[in-house]
């Protein structure tokens, strides 16, 4: 039986041998706490091991270490160039000329290999720091004592310590420059390893070395002084080679703020919450009237003075209300979207009174209105401003107040009153899971959080785009991986595997975030869409099973894989006619493009058991299932960790 249909395979970039002995999580993420290991010193056949920290032997090495330190501990920079004599020798005019506008210490210490510099990172040099970008070029003088791949594992020992050192940083890395007494074919075959550990995020590789060589592939005349160093000819080619690519790093560098290996930083509540919770005031119109609604304008929260006026339709069944009242639901829109009759009408159906409004600042038409509030400016393009002018702010006000008004409404049912959203709708809702706790359920659909954390460059960038100061309001103020662990209610997951714009991988950690229970429903491919995601029929028996107490959805455990015969069983509940246990061997590129595939399970009272073992190579695995009545649920998916040859 096949339970669900899986995106086609699609051609993705693995990040190789290099990274996965550093220890690297997701492209973008901080380093895992145990990745500098000695697990690199597994392949280092030669006598000396470029991962084990030794400070150098010359006789500058204390002097300069001992100024670096000083440095690091009495002087902001932005801009910090780090590695041995090729990056110590830059002419003084030179440096100032390419590297002064930007604040720039140069860390450079002749003779030093990657070894020296990795004791250097653990005595001090760079502790506490976050310049904007780190340059780094070493490994020239491990040359003539380790192999290519030797070499290539004492940088990627280096860049690590360096995240974790500055995760704050980004970090420009240098291939290998070529030398006289260096084969170029060593050369190039260490910068093909190094260069997989380019992220496009955090880590960017540049091949700067091949600017000094001819077109015949051999060194230029005029670049070398002696057997390795530079010529000024050589440190200008360097300079114009880079400049382009720094100057871009220097400009949007913002790491990814606090993953999920470092301390959360404190919730900021910027929204009067007491003050929503009063019901708002209502104003009659006839703009863009629907059959069987009513359309109105609710007040909101202040902006630049004055309350906003938010456009909504609201609608309850037909007939008498049940005692108690109605349940209902608050719909929260996407990117784009606007107030949907048909999304009313659809809970209206599956008996709820429901409210669908508009949150960004205009009419269902399009068309603006004086009273408006702010529109969305891009992602978070808007986070410059105060607070409550933010449309995320309003965004998320919006959707309180309608439960305030919802509840002051005489039919409805105040405590069996839910939240859904889609897309972007489902990042608010995320939200305000953990902010208003009056909500009986909440159904986040596409939309989630971690988005500062996501490796998807679609939604992250606008994360990267923001500086310091206003990335940490962004991670303590607006994203839903804040405000999860507040939120008690019960509430449902529903995405798609190959969703395009949120990916899997922070969907789930926002299921795992909340502290109430939560269930899931992750379908293989799910389009991305208003009417598709409020059609789901699982989304109904959830909600019904919360408010009017009927059958649940059933509930899959956590998947175990027994160690040695590497079959998986998973807890149920429910009447399961069929169940898959899929997984992913894909361990590079973003999570949104993974292949998975499945392996049938057999369904026995209370598990469900793998017919084959999971292969070796899996990545993330996870189970689904459907019940008698065609209805799809998930367990959660399980990461398994790379290890370390």
């Amino acid at each position: 039986m096949s339970m669900v249909q899986m995106p086609k395979r699609r051609s993705l970039m693995m990040l190789g041998l290099v990274a996965a002995m550093a220890g690297f999580g997701p492209a973008g993420s901080a380093p895992r706490a145990n990745a500098q290991a000695a697990a690199p010193a597994a392949v280092i056949k030669s006598a000396n091991d470029p991962t084990k920290p030794v400070p150098g032997g010359v006789r500058w090495f204390g002097r300069k270490h001992a100024s670096y330190v000083e440095q690091t501990k009495n002087r902001k920079f932005n801009l910090c160039l780090l590695g041995d004599s090729i990056t110590d020798m830059w002419p003084g005019d030179l440096f100032g000329k390419y590297f002064g506008k930007y604040n720039a210490v140069n860390f450079g210490i002749g003779g030093d290999r990657c070894e020296n510099v990795l004791w250097r990172l653990e005595n001090g040099e760079l502790k506490g720091t976050s310049p904007k970008v780190i340059v780094l070029l070493i490994g020239t003088n491990n040359s003539g004592m380790n192999t290519a791949e030797e070499m290539a594992v004492g940088i990627t020992a280096v860049v690590k310590a360096l995240r974790t050192a500055c995760p704050q940083t980004g970090i420009l890395l240098l291939g290998v420059f070529p030398k006289k007494d260096m084969p170029l074919e060593k050369m190039k075959a260490v910068n093909a390893i190094v260069a997989r550990l380019d992220d496009k995020t955090m880590i960017r590789y540049l091949d700067v070395g091949a600017k000094l060589l001819d077109k015949d592939g051999k060194i230029q005349e005029g670049v070398l002084s002696d057997v390795v160093h530079l010529t000024r000819k050589g440190y200008e080619i360097w300079a114009e080679a880079m400049n382009p690519l720094l100057a871009e790093m220097m400009i949007s560098a913002v790491v990814p703020a606090w993953s999920a290996d470092t301390n959360k930083p404190a919730r900021v509540m910027v929204w009067d919450v007491p003050a929503l919770f009063k019901a708002p005031k209502i104003h009659e119109t006839k703009d863009c009237p629907a059959p069987g609604m009513r359309a109105f304008f609710y007040e909101g929260a202040d902006y630049k003075g004055k309350p906003t006026w938010v456009f909504a339709y609201y609608s309850a069944p037909e007939g008498k209300p049940p005692a108690g009242g109605w349940p209902a639901a608050v719909c929260s829109h996407g990117g784009g979207g606007t107030a949907y009759p048909d999304w009313v009408k659809t809970w209206n159906e599956h008996g709820y009174a429901a409210i669908s409004m508009d949150q960004e600042g205009h009419l269902p038409d399009g068309k603006g209105h004086e009273n408006a509030g702010p529109a969305r400016k891009d992602w978070f393009g808007d986070i410059g401003l105060p607070d409550n002018e933010q449309w995320f702010y309003q965004a998320v006000a919006d959707v309180i107040r309608a439960n305030s008004l919802l509840r002051s409404f005489p039919e409805i049912n105040p405590d069996k009153i839910g939240l859904t959203g889609i897309s972007w709708g489902g990042t608010i809702v995320s939200s305000v899971a953990g902010v208003d706790s009056r909500f009986a359920f909440v159904v986040p659909v596409y939309g989630c959080g971690f988005i500062q954390e996501s490796d998807h460059e679609g939604i992250r960038q606008w994360c990267r785009k923001m500086i310091a100061d206003q990335l940490r309001d962004y991670c303590t103020k607006w994203d839903p991986s804040i405000h999860l662990p507040y939120a008690k209610m019960p509430m449902l997951w529903m995405t798609g595997f190959d969703d395009p714009v949120f990916p899997i991988d922070v969907f789930e950690r926002c299921a795992r975030a909340a502290v109430g229970p939560s269930t899931r429903c992750y379908r293989g491919h799910m389009l991305h869409g208003h009417g598709v995601g409020w059609k789901k029929p699982e989304l109904y028996v959830f909600a019904d099973s919360i408010v009017k107490g009927t059958q649940p959805l059933p509930s899959l455990g956590r998947p175990e894989m027994d160690p040695k015969t590497r079959l998986v069983r998973t807890k149920t509940t429910g009447k399961l006619v069929g169940a898959s246990l899929y997984f992913t061997r894909d361990g590079g590129g973003q999570w949104k493009g993974k292949y998975w595939t499945n392996i049938p399970c057999d369904v026995r009272e209370g598990e469900a058991i793998s017919r084959k073992p999971l292969p070796e190579g899996v990545k993330a695995y996870n189970v689904n299932a459907k019940d008698n009545r065609d209805l799809l649920i998930s367990s959660e998916i399980v990461l398994i960790e790379a290890k370390t040859p």
